[in-house]
């Protein structure tokens, strides 16, 4: 946007833009705001407007925390796993206790506290003398008295813990030497597998001492009942073997034997019948016989000779009556051989018979004694199964007794050592990572709610969205000047002339032709955000007037006439015709009502009738009046101005303006009837129009 050349009357003095410079601070007491709605991007920048009071805590307690991870001693520790076996790994095909772990989880979380009871502990404490080591025993005199310091610091020290569902321990050694720590975890590995390997076998020597004592017992008892069934045996006579009566014992061998007889008496009369009955020469025997069978051969060959010879020479010739001699002597020899069959058959059968007739008389006699012996017998056998099952438990029992004692000398352990225990390179206390992490989160956290807890209750305004959610109407929000706006290249003239825009193109707003610019306090940028106002006006061919109504600070005078001599003052008291009383440049169209520096220390304030005269005169010769009225908080002259005006902007610096001020404001003006009223937030931050 072109500057408009401004010069005093009969001058060649330029105008320029005028820049809004930050006011020096002023302490005030704010007001508890209301409400804001904090969303997230409000969040966002009330972080970010406040990033010192977040980071400050949080520089704090991460230094705090650096200087503890570097003055704490630091501890290392060292981890072996150990597999507790379920499986029940015997050696023996009865043991006194299994030698796994068993499957219910009960029993693994009984072997952590094992672990770390007095007893597996005080080993290692004896293994590798910590009685001696400062870190765990102490400095005292006393041995006893460091050993059990020495015994309570490692119990500290050493964690055990099952590993998720599985039957691995996790043993943990902690000291502040590496090496000590790697020492201690497999010195507690070791140690409980000694405990559970001596556990183990005191039970089997607690069990093979009570066994022994009991086969004590059962030997007695065995040697009595042995001594009563042989007395009774004696006393009997009943001497047989496997304690049975000697009469018993023949009876069942003579009924054996007599069976045999029997079935041989049947035998040789079966083959004496066939011998009668269909001769001897056609019974199995015979045909069976190799010397029949080859007398036969040799009868078939002189017969068939005997026909040749025949057939040759005739029934007369010496040849034919030798061969039949030779026939004759073969058939007497198979008769005699026949002859021989048949009486073996009738000799079998008479000693067959005779041998049945034996036994059976044998048998008759014996049977008399028998029933004299068998109710003896019932008795014997009473008392020989009451020795038989002495003797059993006394059989089980030795066997258990010798199995125990081998049992006590080849005990094993279920636990196996899968990870031994490493040096560690890294402390594993204090967890300079964790501990930085934490103080710094914690930091930023405190840091985040302190601001949080200063922005609640800060009642500065620093956007457009504070104003609105109180009802109020926002004109423009002004960055500082040199600021850029998305795609603009200046977003403060951006600005100017959206505010321009607002307050002149409207239908409704084109009938107002004069407009008071005020702030709340001096610094609040209400003379640059006229005179700018002014230009951008001039430049699009309005004709517009600028008076200075701010007695107090002058600022539009000090931008554009600083050496002016007359002014608003002398306009208003009639001393001097509005137009002789202008500074400016009649091409621009623009021109400037001063207010030149006071001489008398308190002159009359003009009522509100003067500044009505001032502006109606000013409507006949331009199209725009614009008035800088003084900061409501140090003048009350703005009110009359105001209630004149036909428009009115209240100047807010964005960061420093309070609600109070608004407040303030707000009452001193009390503007009446149909006017157009807004705020303007000049010097606003990026994002305060949302």
């Amino acid at each position: 946007m072109p500057s408009a050349a401004m010069t005093t009357y009969g001058g060649t003095q330029p105008l320029r833009r005028a820049r809004m410079r930050p006011p020096p601070p002023v302490l005030i007491e704010p007001e508890r705001p209301g409400d804001d709605g904090i969303d997230i991007k409000g969040l966002i920048e009330i972080l970010r407007r406040r990033w010192r009071a977040v980071l400050l805590p949080a520089l704090i307690l991460t230094g705090l925390a650096l200087a503890y991870t570097a003055m704490t001693p630091k501890l290392y520790t060292a981890s072996t796993l150990v597999l507790l076996d379920p499986r029940d790994q015997k050696l023996l095909q009865t043991e006194v206790l299994p030698t796994g772990a068993g499957s219910d989880a009960s029993l693994v979380e009984s072997q952590v506290r094992v672990v770390t009871s007095d007893a597996v502990l005080g080993r290692v404490v004896e293994s590798l003398a910590l009685a001696n080591v400062p870190e765990f025993g102490g400095a005292s005199d006393n041995a006893v008295a460091r050993a059990a310091a020495a015994l309570d610091t490692l119990s500290r020290r050493v964690a055990v813990s099952r590993a998720d569902r599985t039957y691995i321990l996790d043993i943990r050694a902690t000291a502040r030497d590496p090496a000590l720590a790697r020492d201690i975890a497999n010195a507690v590995t070791a140690a409980y597998q000694a405990d559970q390997t001596e556990s183990a076998r005191a039970a089997t020597r607690k069990a093979n001492e009570a066994l022994a004592a009991r086969l004590d017992e059962l030997r007695t008892q065995l040697r009595d009942a042995d001594e009563k069934v042989q007395a009774y045996r004696a006393q009997q006579g009943l001497v047989g073997k496997d304690g049975s009566a000697v009469t018993e014992q023949q009876l069942a061998e003579l009924n054996q034997r007599l069976v045999q007889a029997r079935a041989a008496l049947a035998t040789a009369r079966a083959r004496y019948e066939e011998v009668k009955r269909a001769g001897a020469d056609s019974t199995g025997q015979a045909l069976a016989s190799p010397v029949i069978a080859a007398l036969r051969t040799q009868l078939a060959t002189a017969r068939q000779k005997e026909a040749e010879l025949t057939a040759t020479y005739g029934d007369r010739h010496p040849l034919v009556v030798q061969i039949r001699d030779q026939i004759r002597s073969i058939e007497s020899q198979i008769a005699q051989e026949i002859g021989r069959i048949a009486d073996s058959a009738k000799n079998d059968l008479a000693i067959a018979e005779r041998d049945v007739a034996g036994l059976q008389a044998e048998l008759d006699r014996l049977t008399g004694r028998d029933v004299a012996d068998a109710s003896a017998l019932i008795q014997l056998r009473e008392l020989q199964r009451e020795a038989d099952a002495v003797r059993e438990v006394y059989e089980s029992v030795l066997a258990r007794v010798k199995e125990t004692a081998e049992q006590e000398r080849l005990e094993t352990t279920a636990a196996r050592v899968l990870a031994p225990a490493a040096t560690p390179s890294a402390a594993s206390f204090p967890p300079r990572a964790f501990i930085v992490g934490v103080a710094l989160a914690f930091g930023l956290g405190l840091g985040a709610a302190l601001a949080l807890m200063r922005e609640r209750f800060d009642d500065r305004i620093r956007t457009a969205a504070q104003l609105r959610r109180d009802g109020l109407e926002v004109l423009a929000v002004l960055p500082p000047f040199d600021a850029t706006g998305k795609g603009r290249p200046n977003g403060f003239d951006y600005a100017i002339r959206l505010m321009r825009a607002e307050l002149r193109d409207p239908v409704e707003r084109q009938r107002e032709r004069s407009a008071l610019i005020v702030g709340t306090r001096s610094g609040d940028g209400a003379a640059s955000v006229a005179l700018n106002l002014a230009l951008t006006a001039a430049s699009s061919g309005e004709r517009v007037l600028i008076v200075d109504a701010d007695p107090a600070t002058r600022a539009l005078t000090e931008m554009i006439a600083p050496t002016a001599a007359i002014g608003l003052y002398d306009v208003l008291s009639g001393r001097v015709p509005l137009m002789e009383a202008l500074v400016g440049d009649k091409r621009s169209g623009l021109r400037a009502l001063p207010m030149p520096e006071r001489k008398s220390a308190s002159p009359a304030r003009p009522a509100r009738g003067s500044y009505e005269r001032l502006i109606a005169q000013a409507r006949a010769r331009f199209d725009y009046v614009i008035l800088v009225g003084a900061p409501l908080a140090e003048e009350p002259d703005s009110r009359a101005i105001a209630e004149a005006a036909d428009q009115v902007a209240l100047v807010l610096r964005a960061g420093r303006a309070t609600r109070g001020d608004l407040a303030t404001a707000l009452r001193a003006l009390r503007v009446r009837g149909e006017k157009t009223c807004g705020l303007v937030l000049t010097m606003a931050p990026s994002g305060a129009a949302a």
